[in-house]
């Protein structure tokens, strides 16, 4: 899997249908302007790829949804999977406010080291 993928296969899809739409528009870019001064053979030629670079994504939309619909499962193996996921999510929200108060601590404890530092120089000034 390529790391600018997304990992499920639902995100894979729609980022595949927007590849799609950016084929088409790419394609009937280059029809209107490139077709009508290329000779036959090359006009053929752009069409040819154009229209591969289509049905090569469509192939690959079908595989995706394919693989979508063999991924079946149960409403209650959802349900299960739903709470797994708040628990994950509790656990790590829990975490990051950990971090942030700590991080809290730290900005504040840096804050009273500086205020104390300029009061120093102030007063041996």
């Amino acid at each position: 899997m390529n790391a600018d993928q997304p990992a499920d296969l639902v995100s894979q899809v729609q980022v595949k249908t927007t590849d799609l739409c950016k084929s088409y528009y790419t394609a009937i870019g280059h029809l209107q302007l490139a077709a009508p001064t290329l000779e036959d053979e090359a006009r053929q030629q752009l069409v040819t790829d154009l229209a591969a670079e289509v049905v090569r994504i469509h192939k690959e939309i079908d595989g995706l949804v394919d693989e979508l619909e063999k991924t079946e499962s149960s409403e209650e193996s959802q349900i299960e999977r739903i709470h797994t996921l708040r628990a994950e999510n509790d656990t790590l929200t829990h975490q990051l406010r950990e971090r942030a108060t700590y991080a809290e601590r730290v900005r504040l404890t840096i804050r009273e080291d500086l205020n104390g530092l300029v009061a120093e120089l102030a007063s041996g000034v």
